[in-house]
């Protein structure tokens, strides 16, 4: 490589060198000798990656995106670099159309591309940045402090970010940058500013919910019938207001009591078979008779269900004599039916309420299961009674009174479970009191441990116990 001026009178020295193909080639420098033998090098550089079919250094990667696009332009008609680096000096305008069409080739939402559009639209304008160089973290902090200022919520200034950092994610994965220039860019802690918090329904208030809805009119285009099934169907399945907006009658599968999410409108990406109770199996079986399969699900006469789920709900509930938002200000929005369901499953062992409520980690469930009132007050009630009694009552009660007890004699037993403590654990569940005293009494019980003593620090079961010991035991 060297740096000449083709003529005395020339302003900017020329730099030669040979290409990755043996070529020789001229660039045109700078105006001073040193900056443009550094060019010289850095393209000496590109051309041995070049040969090397191999990455570039992090130093030499830097220097490329801010280099002229003159000289970018040059570098890839040469073939020394790929036509994708050209790209990052294009306006961000013009990257952020290709950003938009990346994200519907990846099926996601009309909703959802254009809310990301819009967002980081906002962010270029009111930042400034022109091309890609123009990105700076400092920048992008301050406008989210002033924006976070301006009364937006933490939630919203993360999701701005997270829409940022999902653009220069695809940028570098396409080749047009090397490195994200917000990689020390955190999210702020959401905990710090909850705008609204969810809670989750009783059982009783869900069919209240279900019941008056069914009696109502037509609202937001689909009749009473309608909305009372559309709600017990997200109560009993968790799926989110925009999953179910995306069904269609196809989706149902109700002989095998089963629905699928396509990928496209879950929230994970993943297409999702969702199981169904056989009650509600053939509820919906009723709803989608006649139905084409590529018929929607929930819409009434609307072309889709409507966007206003939330509204609509708000609606009902105060049809339905439900408070929107209980003594410590949490609501119960459309979403909120879902945070019933996953609440509903804290009976289920972890890993299948995890499974059904479609999270990738344990702990996205329990920020899901919300503990209820009558869940609190279900277990004091199992709690051990302390109350005073006095000394013989006691004794008669631990069978001890005129009882001789040794070492040999075994211990008076005690039912461990009754119906009754049964059907408190089975109030833990979420069941009303006929079924708790069903659960409690058949299932929810350790079998009745009688007649099992204890004898010289072993358990055994099925004594022959003498006159007296049978006397103790009956107490």
């Amino acid at each position: 490589m060297r740096a000449f001026k083709k003529t005395r009178t020339a302003t900017k020295f020329t730099i030669e060198l040979k290409d990755h193909l043996g070529i020789i080639r001229r660039f045109s420098g700078l105006t001073d000798r040193r900056q443009t033998e550094q060019m010289g090098r850095r393209i000496e550089s590109l051309v041995e990656c070049r040969s090397a079919r191999g990455g570039l250094d992090t130093e030499t990667a830097r220097w490329l995106e801010n280099a002229p696009p003159v000289l970018k332009v040059r570098l890839v008609d040469t073939g020394i670099i790929d036509g994708a680096r050209v790209s990052a000096a294009k306006p961000l305008g013009e990257l952020l159309k290709d950003f938009a069409r990346h994200l519907e080739a990846k099926e996601r939402t009309a909703k959802y591309v254009g809310e990301c559009e819009a967002m980081l639209k906002r962010v270029f304008d009111e930042c400034r940045f022109i091309v890609w160089s123009d990105i700076t973290p400092g920048k992008v902090e301050t406008y989210l402090k002033g924006l976070w200022d301006e009364g937006l919520s933490v939630r919203r200034s993360n999701g701005y970010l997270t829409a940022l950092k999902g653009f220069i994610r695809w940028m570098i994965d396409t080749g047009q940058a090397s490195e994200s220039p917000l990689r020390g860019l955190r999210k702020l802690n959401e905990k710090i500013d909850v705008r609204r918090e969810r809670r989750a329904a009783t059982p009783d208030e869900l069919r209240k919910i279900i019941a008056t809805t069914a009696a109502s009119e037509e609202s937001f285009g689909m009749d009473g019938q309608e909305r009372s099934l559309l709600y017990r169907f997200c109560a009993e399945t968790g799926l989110r207001a925009n999953e179910a907006r995306s069904l269609m009658a196809g989706d149902f599968d109700l002989d095998g009591l089963a629905v699928t999410v396509p990928a496209g409108y879950s929230k994970h990406r993943e297409t999702d078979t969702v199981p169904l109770r056989e009650d509600l199996a053939e509820a919906l079986r009723r709803h989608l008779s006649g139905k084409l399969p590529t018929g929607k699900a929930f819409g009434g006469t609307y072309s889709r269900l409507t966007d206003r789920t939330a509204e609509m709900l708000q609606q009902d509930l105060e049809a339905a004599g439900v408070p929107y938002a209980d003594e410590r200000g949490r609501v119960l929005d459309f979403h909120g039916l879902r945070h019933s369901f996953v609440t509903n499953l804290s009976h289920a062992p972890s890993r299948v309420a995890q499974s059904l409520a479609r999270h990738k980690s344990s702990a996205m469930t329990d920020r899901y299961t919300h503990v209820r009132l009558n869940d609190e007050r279900a277990a004091l009630a199992m709690m051990p009674d302390l109350t005073a009694k006095p000394s013989d009552e006691q004794a008669k009660a631990t069978g001890t009174d005129d009882a001789i007890v040794s070492d040999q004699q075994p211990y008076p037993t005690r039912r461990i479970h009754t119906p009754e403590s049964g059907a408190l654990y089975g109030a833990l569940c979420g069941t009303n009191r006929q079924s708790s005293l069903e659960v409690g009494a058949n299932k929810n019980r350790v079998p009745v441990m009688e007649n099992a003593v204890i004898q010289r620090g072993r358990r055994v079961s099925n004594p022959q116990p003498s006159d007296r010991q049978s006397d103790a035991l009956t107490n």
